[in-house]
């Protein structure tokens, strides 16, 4: 598969898709250092492909359309009809790169920078300015730079992060301030800056369960009842014990029709115990054996790689949570039926 477009390639292309004349319209909105950026990157593209050029159409569609969704009826009216055309997890990053348009943010000129480069910068840093600056990017950026940080800073950020609340302006501007000294980029907005519980969990939620379960540890210990909130608004792999033993029958099925069970068997290396029973107990004894043959010829795996096949059970449980197929209960305990 190849690998995902970052933002200024993906503005590259669609410039280059526009033609001349609509492109020049477009620049010409543009400030000189934006205008210098994409002028180097549209001449490091050499040859686009005729897929990449539909899909950053698509998706630049996708942003018009969510755009006004959201200024005709809101967030959950632009999801809900995005949720008609689009997959659970395409909605969500379409729905926030739109918002971050409309409502502006101060460290955009973080955002298209490479993680490590980010997390070098920040790692001195107060972890309350981290967690301002994590907070105001997009999750998977953010992940990406607190899986870089210090394992001992993870847990303050997350936990601050958690706690945000609004900051004033002037607060904000000043840490702006400090921090171009130190990277490239302009700003062009400012405003209040919010984190919460529901920022801290998207965040953790993109980290590699490994990292994210440390971190939650960590919270347990010191703020029981903020590490309830985040975990709640999580979703890992462990929490497939919350599913039902009959919908769980009909993930498995959806599993092998989507994926194979090769997928199944690498995502089973890791994780509770009792997910693995409950997966194996919604299956048929011959599936069960193919499984178990699988399993037992798999060679040694990365931690990664093994969490990049439990990725896609997730996003597929999302998927069918979404269409009402199946309902999840994160406590990871069945409700009782009477």
């Amino acid at each position: 598969m190849p690998p995902e477009l970052s933002g200024p390639e993906k503005a590259a292309i669609l410039m280059i898709t526009l033609g001349e004349e609509k492109s020049a319209a477009v620049i010409e909105k543009l400030d000189q250092t934006m205008i210098h950026d994409l002028t180097i990157r549209i001449g490091e593209t050499q040859m686009v492909q005729a897929e990449d050029k539909l899909e950053v159409l698509r998706e630049c569609r996708m942003l018009m359309l969510a755009s006004e969704y959201i200024s005709q009826g809101g967030l959950q009216y632009a999801r809900s009809l995005l949720g008609k055309v689009l997959e659970p997890e395409q909605v969500e990053s379409i729905i926030e790169q739109a918002q971050r348009q409309i409502d502006g943010n101060p460290f955009d000129f973080m955002e298209e920078a490479a993680p490590p480069r980010v997390a070098e910068i920040l790692k001195t840093e107060h972890p309350q300015t981290i967690a301002l600056i994590l907070a105001n990017l997009s999750a998977r950026q953010a992940s990406d730079i607190l899986a870089l940080l210090p394992t001992e800073a993870r847990l303050e950020v997350v936990k601050r992060i958690a706690e945000m609340e609004e900051m004033k302006p002037e607060v904000v501007d000043l840490m702006k301030k400090s921090l171009q000294e130190q990277m490239q980029g302009l700003l062009s907005s400012s405003g209040d800056s919010m984190g919460g519980v529901e920022s801290a969990a998207e965040i953790l939620n993109l980290l590699p369960d490994s990292d994210g379960k440390v971190i939650m540890q960590g919270l347990q210990a010191e703020s029981p009842e903020m590490a309830e909130e985040i975990d709640n608004l999580m979703f890992t792999f462990d929490h497939l014990g919350g599913i039902s033993q009959q919908d769980m029958e009909q993930v498995v099925r959806d599993v092998q029709t989507e994926y194979d069970l090769d997928t199944l068997a690498k995502a089973l290396k890791l994780g509770d115990p009792a997910v693995a029973d409950k997966i194996r107990g919604s299956m048929s004894i011959q599936i069960k054996k193919e499984l178990d043959e699988i399993i037992d010829t798999l060679p040694k795996m990365k931690v990664k790689e093994v969490e990049d096949e439990q990725m896609k059970i997730i996003n597929l449980v999302k998927k069918m949570e979404a269409e009402g197929k199946i309902t999840i209960n994160q406590s990871g305990e069945e409700e009782e039926l009477i």
